[in-house]
C-alpha cells in the first residue's frame, strides 16, 4: 500500500460519510453537472424507467439488432455464442471488416470498440451488448498447436470457448436458433455444449411483513407464551422483521441478471405484498399453512423453522436458489454460477471461523448454528467444518434436503417446531445441506464475487456508491443490525435499491412484461 493511499484513509477516517460521499462523486466525475456536461446518463439508468428488465431479452435484441444491421449492410456473418445469460457475440471474416465497421455505424445503438478487432453494440448497457469480432485472415504458416493453418484461414481475435480459428472449409453456412429465431452461423456452432446447465432451476424466496398488525399480534402472543431467557434477544429485535420492499428489487435483479430461472416461490405467513404480481405465470406464494401441513407448528416467526420445510413447496425443482429478500443480484450471473452442468450444487464459504465452544443463548442465532451444523457433521461423518458461509443465493439439491430430513428426524423437527430461533436450532440451506452435500457428493465448494452491507455501518454510503460505480458484485446482501434509536439507513438502502434497480419487473402489478421465448 502507497503512503499516499494510506494517507488517504486516515484522512477518510475523519471525514463524515455525507462529504466522503460528496467528494467521492466529485473525483470520479459522477455529480449531476458532471454528468450533464458530458452527456452521460446515471449508472443503470439508460433505459426508461417504464421499460422491464428481461435480461435474456435484452442480449438477444441486441444480437437482433446487430444481425439486422450487417445483414442489411451485406455483411457475411455467423452467430459464434449465444449461451444462457452470455454476451452474443458475432463472427465477421476480415475481409468483409470495414463494411462491418459502416454497417454498425448506421444505427440508432451505441456501438464501442473493444481493443482493435471487436465492436460491441448496446442498448445503454454494455453488460446486455452483443460483441461483433473482426477475424483476420491469414496465409499459410505455423500454428500455435504445431500444425500448418490453411490459406484464408480467419484467427479468432480473441479467447473463446468454442474454436480459436475457421478454415476455409469449415465456414459452411448454417441456420441456427436463438430466443426463438433462426440466425446465421456456422456449421458445429451453436450445439448444446456440455458444461452448460440445461436442466431447470427454481427459486424460493421467504418475505415477512413485520409492520403487519396483524402478524405483530399474532407474535407477541406466541413469544409471551414462551420463557424468552432461553432465546437470544436477536431472535425477535425488530430489524429481523423488517421490511424496506426489498424484494420489489430482488425480484428486479433476478429479471434483470438471472432471468434463467424457472418459477419463482415466495414463501409467506398469509401475507402478500400489494404491489406483486400473484397471477404471474412464473410465481407462485406458498402460504405457511401449506409449508408446514401435518406438522402442528404453526405460527412460527423462526426462519431457521422454515427454511427446514422449504423441500416440501410442491412443484419445487431438484436445483433451487435460496434467497433471503435481502440478497440481489448486481450483475448478468450464469446458472454455471451456482451449479455444475453435470448437477452439483455450489457452496460458497467465507473467512469467518466457527469458535470452539458450544451453542448457548449467548451466542448470536447464527452463531449458535453454525456449532449445531459442526455437531451433525462431526457425528454423521467423524470430520469437522470450521468455516460459515456467505449471505448470498445458496443453490440447492433437494434430494440433499430430503436425505437430511431422514437422517436427522428428531433434530429436524426440534428445529420446526421452534418458534423463535434458538441455540438448539440447525440451519438447513443455508449452512446444513452445503456440507452434507459436499460430504455426500452432491455439492462443491465456489467462488463468486460478493459484497455485504450493514446500511447502519458508519461508512455504509461510500460502499454502496462504489458499488453503484463498479457493479462488480455477482451478488450483494444489504442488512440492517437493530440500532437503538433508529438510523437513517433504511433511507439509504431504499434510495440506493431504486437508483440500482430503477425499472419495475414483470412481477410488479402495472408494470408491462416482456414475453421471454420459451
Amino acid at each position: 500500500m502507497t503512503r499516499a493511499v494510506r494517507a488517504a484513509r486516515r484522512l477518510g477516517a475523519h471525514v463524515p460519510p455525507p462529504l466522503l460521499v460528496r467528494l467521492s462523486a466529485l473525483w470520479h466525475g459522477e455529480t449531476a453537472l458532471q454528468r450533464r456536461l458530458h452527456g452521460r446518463s446515471a449508472p443503470g439508468s439508460p433505459l426508461g424507467r417504464d421499460q422491464p428488465l428481461s435480461g435474456v431479452a435484452r442480449l438477444d435484441a441486441a444480437l437482433f439488432a446487430a444481425l439486422d444491421a450487417l445483414q442489411a449492410g451485406g455483411v457475411p456473418c455467423a452467430v459464434l455464442e449465444a449461451g444462457t445469460m452470455r454476451r452474443r457475440v458475432v463472427v465477421v471474416t476480415g475481409d468483409h471488416g470495414d463494411a462491418a465497421r459502416r454497417a454498425l455505424a448506421a444505427t440508432s445503438a451505441v456501438v464501442q470498440p473493444v481493443g482493435s478487432a471487436v465492436l460491441r453494440l448496446h442498448h445503454g448497457d454494455p453488460a446486455f451488448g452483443c460483441d461483433v469480432e473482426i477475424w483476420p485472415l491469414v496465409g499459410s504458416g505455423p500454428r500455435p498447436d504445431g500444425g500448418a493453418y490453411v490459406p484464408g484461414t480467419a484467427l479468432a481475435p480473441r479467447a473463446n470457448r468454442w474454436v480459436r480459428y475457421l478454415e476455409p472449409g469449415e465456414r459452411v453456412a448454417a441456420r441456427g436458433q436463438v430466443g426463438g429465431q433462426d440466425v446465421p452461423t456456422y456449421s458445429g456452432l451453436l450445439k448444446p455444449h456440455l458444461l452448460d446447465v440445461d436442466f431447470p432451476i427454481d427459486v424460493v424466496y421467504t418475505w415477512v411483513d413485520g409492520a403487519d398488525p396483524a402478524w405483530q399480534r399474532r407474535k407477541e402472543q406466541a413469544w409471551v407464551a414462551l420463557h424468552p431467557e432461553h432465546h437470544h434477544p436477536s431472535a425477535v429485535t425488530s430489524s429481523r422483521f423488517a421490511s424496506h420492499d426489498e424484494l420489489r428489487y430482488s425480484l428486479r435483479s433476478l429479471e434483470t441478471y438471472a432471468d434463467w430461472v424457472r418459477t419463482v416461490y415466495v414463501v409467506t405467513d398469509g401475507q402478500r405484498p400489494a404491489w406483486l404480481r400473484t397471477d404471474h405465470p412464473r410465481l407462485r406464494v406458498v402460504d405457511h399453512r401449506e409449508l408446514f401441513a401435518g406438522t402442528q407448528a404453526l405460527p412460527t416467526f423462526n426462519s431457521h423453522a422454515i427454511e427446514a420445510r422449504l423441500h416440501h413447496v410442491a412443484g419445487l425443482s431438484e436445483h433451487f436458489l435460496y434467497l433471503n429478500d435481502d440478497v440481489f443480484f448486481g450483475r448478468p450471473v450464469r446458472p454455471e454460477l451456482f451449479f455444475e452442468a453435470s448437477g452439483l450444487a455450489r457452496f460458497f464459504l467465507t473467512d469467518a471461523l466457527i469458535d470452539l465452544a458450544g451453542p448457548s443463548a449467548r451466542d448470536l442465532p447464527v452463531a449458535s448454528a453454525a456449532k449445531q451444523t459442526r455437531a451433525v457433521v462431526e457425528r454423521l461423518h467423524s470430520r469437522t467444518v470450521t468455516q460459515r458461509f456467505q449471505h448470498v443465493a445458496h443453490p440447492q439439491r433437494r434430494s440433499t434436503l430430503e436425505q437430511i430430513e431422514a437422517q436427522l428426524p428428531d433434530e429436524l423437527e426440534a428445529t420446526v417446531r421452534s418458534r423463535f430461533r434458538s441455540p438448539s436450532d440447525l440451519s438447513v440451506p443455508s449452512s446444513l445441506a452445503h456440507y452434507v452435500g459436499y460430504a455426500s457428493g452432491r455439492a462443491v465448494p465456489g467462488t463468486l464475487s460478493y459484497l455485504y452491507c450493514d446500511v447502519t455501518e458508519r461508512r455504509a454510503p461510500i460502499k454502496l456508491q462504489r458499488l453503484a460505480r463498479r457493479r462488480d458484485a455477482d451478488v450483494f446482501c444489504l442488512n440492517e443490525t437493530d440500532t437503538p434509536g433508529g438510523h437513517p439507513g433504511h433511507r439509504l438502502m431504499v434510495d440506493f435499491l431504486e437508483s440500482y434497480f430503477p425499472r419495475p419487473s414483470s412481477f410488479e402489478t402495472g408494470a408491462d412484461a416482456l414475453r421471454r421465448p420459451r
